[in-house]
């Protein structure tokens, strides 16, 4: 079950996959963060 904070729930599971790298910026401080993996819901 999937579940997020307040409670409700979802049937499925979130697994981390790989991909192929890729950037992201973080706005507030102008960094970028790379990125090698990912997330996949499964129902």
């Amino acid at each position: 079950m999937c579940q997020k904070p307040l409670g409700t729930q979802m049937p499925g599971t979130i697994v981390r996959v790989k991909v192929d790298p890729f950037g992201y910026i973080v706005e507030d401080v102008g960094e970028e963060i790379q990125f090698g993996h990912g997330y996949q819901y499964y129902t």
